[in-house]
């Protein structure tokens, strides 16, 4: 769904910075150096660039950074409903390089928060269901929460090898060089991707966000203010934003659903805005997808629920920068799609294990909500006693079983005590599901901020420090 906007309202501005230096002096003052480098000519005049960091001295202290995860959107495919053109409008977007959305030669310039800070930032672009490449002509990012009235002289070109442009193949995910930046944890952050040549036909993207993207005709990387723009809900391309030179070392990686999947509302952020507050500053990264389920792929009819927990593993959670912790709190899609009888506790407690196995094996330390009520939920057959007897079977399980190292019982903290197996009025979004803005503070106030301790010790740990 696209409208458009004629000037974009201010929003909120940067929050205060909160960091802490880690990076040796030599390092930082090569970095630091080459954020002076003069722009090119051309549409990136208003930008200010960073050094190319394959330049003798520079590309010794790049590699010496430790980057941390401190923001990220899993991509999933459009929905079915942007894919039910006729054969005749799919054949002209195709040879036009047109979605519904995008246009070829358009800049999409979209704004997320970060959840930890740090003094160099990069990004990670996905063409993850992509079946042609991903043309990025030009790239930059700079402060602030308002894509169409940015701060002048704030914009930073970001660079791909040294390069201006890159081509993302089919199914990749690629990430940007460095770029000298300071920010500090809940600060706001745009970017914007000037997209060239014919488009994917099916485009990366993530529609939950808390601010809307931006999309521009032709080339406005170096922008600051935008008049006129059509707006859209969904996040193009970008699955990722890591940090670096912060107080942070440490990222937690999120596997959930529409429970947890969004913007700044949603516990993951509040739980990374307590960690920062208690002085354990940790990458959150919300890896959520409504509807998501843990044992299976999306239905056909779905697709923009994506792949399950366990195929989405390495992708999602190992792939991420910093992971030592990972949260899983999904698994109420999987009862509550299936046929009623069809789904035994013990087929969800399989893949919890699959992905536990494989979660420790990697050095990272889990921790598992409990499966939350569901009775009365307002969508036919999701809900029902027999399905609810599930639900409690894989909780007691989640309860009690050793190989967790954490636990956060969701299930009583968010339950009725009138009757456990229906939500408290008081977190109900209304559809007897889902959890209001009490629901997800009563969540992100539950966990253990003591449980996100050192990672597991393996032989696996220092090959994932990045």
């Amino acid at each position: 769904m696209i409208r458009t906007l004629r000037r974009c309202p201010r929003l909120s501005a940067i929050h205060p910075l909160r960091l802490g230096m880690t990076l040796c002096a030599v390092s930082l003052a090569a970095l630091v150096a080459s954020a002076m480098a003069e722009a090119p000519a051309g549409d990136g005049d208003a930008l200010v660039t960073h050094a190319r960091l394959i330049e003798p001295g520079t590309a010794a202290a790049a590699r010496q950074l430790s980057w941390v995860g401190a923001w990220s959107a899993p991509p999933v495919p459009p929905p079915r409903d942007g894919e039910a053109a006729g054969k005749l409008e799919k054949l002209k977007n195709y040879l036009t390089g047109e979605t519904e959305t995008l246009t070829a030669n358009s800049t999409v310039r979209s704004t997320v928060t970060l959840t930890t800070g740090g003094n160099f930032v990069r990004i990670r672009l996905s063409n993850y269901y992509g079946t042609g490449p991903l043309e990025v002509g030009g790239a930059s990012l700079a402060p602030g929460a308002d894509p169409a009235a940015l701060v002048p002289g704030t914009l930073r070109r970001v660079t791909f090898g040294g390069a201006t442009g890159v081509s993302v193949p089919p199914g990749a995910s690629i990430v940007s060089d460095a770029v000298p930046l300071s920010v500090g944890a809940s600060a706001a952050l745009t970017v914007s991707l000037h997209l060239t040549g014919k488009l994917p036909a099916v485009p990366s993207q993530h529609a939950q966000s808390t601010r809307a993207s931006l999309i521009v005709p032709g080339n406005a990387i170096a922008m600051a203010e935008i008049g006129e723009a059509r707006v859209t809900p969904e996040i193009y391309f970008l699955s990722g934003i890591d940090v670096a030179g912060g107080p942070a070392t440490d990222a937690i990686a999120v596997l959930g659903d529409s429970l947890s999947d969004g913007g700044d509302g949603r516990w993951p952020a509040l739980l990374a805005r307590r960690l920062d507050d208690a002085g354990q500053p940790t990458g959150v990264l919300n890896q959520a997808i409504a509807g998501n389920r843990v044992t299976a792929n999306a239905d056909p009819q779905v697709p923009a629920s994506g792949p399950g927990a366990l195929s989405r593993f390495e992708r999602d959670v190992i792939g991420q920068s910093g992971v030592r912790h990972l949260v899983v709190f999904e698994g109420i899609n999987d009862i509550g799609a299936a046929r009623e009888g069809t789904l035994a506790a013990d087929d969800l407690i399989s893949v919890y294990e699959q992905i536990i196995a494989r979660a420790h094996e990697a050095g990272l330390r889990v921790h598992v909500a409990t499966l939350t009520p569901s009775i009365g939920a307002a969508y036919a057959g999701y809900a029902s006693p027999q399905k609810d007897r599930v639900r409690r079977a894989v909780n007691d399980w989640i309860r009690t079983s050793p190989l967790i190292d954490s636990v956060i019982d969701t299930a009583r903290i968010v339950a009725d005590p009138a009757d456990p197996s229906r939500l408290n009025p008081a977190y109900d979004i209304g559809d007897h599901l889902h959890l209001n803005s009490d629901g997800q503070a009563a969540v992100a106030a539950a966990f253990d901020l003591g449980a996100f301790g050192s990672a597991r010790e393996t032989a696996f740990v220092p090959a994932l420090k990045n």
